[in-house]
């Protein structure tokens, strides 16, 4: 609440969903969009990783969560 989001911001994972650590980085902010009328603000974030790239993905759960 209050906080303002410009271009150029970093986007990084919060500790409040308790589901990932806190502070992964996500991405860049690349654009803005806000409208005085409007009570949110729509942000277009630049991923960090280029997911085009990647060649093989390892999921990794904590023992408590297997089955």
């Amino acid at each position: 609440v209050g906080t303002q989001v410009h271009t150029g911001d970093l986007v990084v994972t919060s500790p409040l969903g308790g589901k990932l650590p806190a502070g992964l980085l996500i991405g860049r902010v690349g654009s803005v969009d806000s409208k005085p009328e409007e009570l949110f603000e729509a942000i277009r974030v630049e991923p960090y990783t280029d997911y085009n790239r990647l060649l093989q993905v390892l999921v990794l759960t904590s023992a408590g969560d297997a089955k």
